[in-house]
């Protein structure tokens, strides 16, 4: 018994230059070390944007006299401190990593516009030797 091959096809896989992919890994670990840091930071601003007021409210009631009003006080400050600074991290975690994406995308087009000033380079010369071949066929 004879089983029916199918032929074997050939999958198309696009070219990747390995420049690119290089330019994509060093994009991956710059935006991971990035977070990183803007996670570390943030969260040691956070920490003294929390604690600060919260520990001058407490010093405030103690030397006042009464009992949670500046705490709380100092703990609504806190937070409105800690949402500005989050959100203004944000932004500027926007802000750079639209920057990266612009250097991308301009090493990107400096690249595709070297390899085509190449090609036709390697076109002209292609067509200067089919002129002479022409001429040449022609004599």
């Amino acid at each position: 018994m004879v089983k029916s091959q199918r032929p074997k096809t050939r999958r198309k896989t696009a070219y990747v230059d390995p420049a690119i992919s290089e330019i994509d890994k060093l994009a991956v670990l710059d935006a991971r070390n990035m977070l990183i840091t803007n996670m570390l930071g943030m969260g040691l601003r956070l920490a003294f944007t929390v604690l600060v007021p919260i520990f001058v409210g407490i010093q405030l009631d103690k030397w006042l006299d009464s009992s949670p009003s500046a705490t709380l006080a100092a703990f609504m400050v806190a937070i409105y401190m800690s949402s500005v600074m989050i959100y203004r991290n944000y932004v500027s975690m926007v802000n750079e990593s639209t920057r990266q994406e612009s250097k991308k995308q301009a090493l990107l087009a400096k690249k595709a516009k070297k390899s085509s000033q190449g090609r036709k380079a390697r076109n002209s010369a292609t067509g200067s030797l089919e002129a002479l071949d022409k001429k040449e066929e022609t004599t």
